[in-house]
């Protein structure tokens, strides 16, 4: 059985939920996919919820 705690685990999916959203809606697909910084973010958002 797993140590974590289900209600820590669902608020950080959400925190990044939220992260992506600001993302992508700060920025237009092309800007996400020519800078590497946002580049890089977005994929480490989507790993985390992955």
């Amino acid at each position: 059985m797993s140590k974590h705690d289900p209600k820590v685990i669902l608020r950080q999916i959400t925190d990044y939920a939220l992260r992506a959203q600001e993302l992508c809606a700060q920025n237009k697909l092309p800007a996400i996919l020519t800078d590497w910084h946002k580049r890089m973010a977005f994929e480490r958002v989507m790993e985390v919820l992955g």
